[in-house]
């Protein structure tokens, strides 16, 4: 069953049905008091961080409890709730573009000996492909409720001192949690072979207690990442997918 889109009417009912005082979230999402659950606290229906309204408990992604929020505006998303609690973010991407100029804002030191560093242009493109409407990648990105935590979305200078020089030349930047904000301790300087093994597309295999995806997993094992896709398509249990050698069929 697909999970409803934040800002969809099937989402917002599914929102008003937690909130509900009749309704039980899962018992690892509230706290002995009915609140919900975060990483750094626990919060009440309706509390406010910034210009964020707490409504309901929204699905794990992964170790992340995740709230369903509305903004100011009227926009409704759900966001992780340490982010929340943090306040690294206290609003949508909309309202972040919307004040202060700051998809134009010049930041300090954004060129040297008269060229412009490689880090702004990374920097440049984070906040165009978040909060530029008329980006052609700005669907996968601010449409899809991705937004630069305040500290960032206003300084080059405070991004520079977070996220540090590029290493080289084939590196850029990469959100860790790939539905994650970007903000400090989510995003690193990553080569393209990194980048593509943390997509939305590719699938996390935890064997032993060692998280990997795919790709990794089949590069350990020497064997081609098809052969691991079509075992699990197959029914093979994880564990047996990516340990078995190729060549050996699964018993029943």
């Amino acid at each position: 069953m697909k999970e409803p889109r934040a800002g969809s009417s099937a989402g917002r009912a599914a929102v008003l049905h937690i909130a509900s005082p009749e309704a039980d979230a899962p018992e690892t999402a509230r706290d002995s008091r009915g609140r919900l659950r975060g990483v750094h606290g626990s919060a009440s229906v309706g509390a406010r961080y910034g210009r964020w309204t707490v409504t309901g408990q929204a699905p794990r992604r992964g170790i992340h409890h995740r709230w369903f929020v509305r903004c100011d505006c009227g926009r409704e998303f759900d966001r992780c709730a340490e982010s929340i609690t943090s306040q690294r973010s206290t609003q949508c991407h909309v309202c972040q573009a919307h004040d202060a100029g700051a998809v134009r804002a010049l930041p300090v030191r954004s060129k040297v000996g008269g060229r412009q560093r490689p880090e702004y242009k990374t920097y440049s493109a984070m906040l165009s492909r978040c909060l530029d409407e008329t980006q052609s990648e700005y669907p996968s990105y601010g449409g899809r409720g991705i937004g630069i935590c305040d500290a960032w979305r206003t300084s080059f200078a405070a991004f520079f001192t977070d996220v540090g020089p590029r290493p080289g030349p084939g590196y850029s930047i990469d959100r860790i949690d790939n539905d994650g904000d970007y903000e400090p301790g989510n995003v690193r300087w990553a080569t393209a072979t990194t980048q593509a093994r943390n997509t939305r597309r590719n699938r996390v295999l935890v064997i032993d207690g060692r998280a990997q995806c795919v790709a990794a997993w089949a590069e350990e094992r020497g064997i081609r990442p098809q052969v691991i896709f079509k075992r699990l398509a197959m029914g093979w249990p994880e564990r047996d997918a990516v340990l078995a050698p190729v060549g050996v069929r699964r018993a029943g």
